[in-house]
């Protein structure tokens, strides 16, 4: 929840919205949900397993794509050379 609020916050003061911060929440819903099943009243059918199984499945896709994604953003017009952040690289047809 805390997460969430933060999120606002950056948003409000002109940052961007992290959307992966919102599928984490919705996943952790869902794997609440499914932890409860067992445990109710009603016994769950196989449908409703399944259910909520794929919900998951597909939640953690979205949001493993979402942090891949965010690896192979543009780099706002910087060339490979100019980011400090990257390890040097050895090319061997250049070294003599």
């Amino acid at each position: 929840m805390v997460e969430l609020i933060n999120t606002e916050i950056k948003h409000l003061q002109g940052s961007s919205v992290d959307a992966s911060v919102f599928v984490e929440v919705a996943l952790v819903v869902i794997v609440r949900e499914i932890i409860m099943l067992p445990v109710e009243e009603v016994r769950p059918t196989w449908i409703e397993l399944t259910m909520w199984s794929g919900a998951a499945a597909l939640l953690g896709l979205t949001y493993f794509l979402l942090r891949v994604g965010r690896r192979w953003q543009p780099t706002g017009g910087r060339g490979k050379q100019d980011r400090a952040s990257d390890p040097p690289t050895l090319d061997p047809a250049t070294d003599d």
